[in-house]
């Protein structure tokens, strides 16, 4: 449980992170059916070895390097940024 400290002035360092992810959780819960397209995507990617050599050949043909993108965590909001972030130059190409 989280204790104040100095006066009650500051939270312990994990509640405040906890604090945050669950406010960044709530924001991201409003671009749900965004995000949940491009998991999908990845998803797919990831557990179809077939598929992912295809991705290869995909992307070269279209002059782009063919990357393995980071898998997300739901329960951390950092890795869905990663994940939105490392995917944004291929959304043509995943859309």
């Amino acid at each position: 449980m989280c204790q104040p400290s100095i006066g009650g002035k500051f939270f312990h360092i994990r509640c405040t992170c906890h604090i945050f992810n669950l406010c960044v959780q709530d924001g991201l819960r409003c671009l749900e059916a965004y995000i949940k397209p491009i998991r999908s995507a990845i998803h797919y990617l990831w557990t179809h070895p077939q598929v992912m050599k295809q991705w290869g050949k995909f992307c070269k043909l279209n002059g782009m390097r063919a990357k393995r993108f980071a898998r997300d965590v739901p329960t951390r909001w950092n890795s869905t940024y990663k994940l939105l972030l490392s995917t944004f130059e291929y959304k043509d190409l995943l859309c």
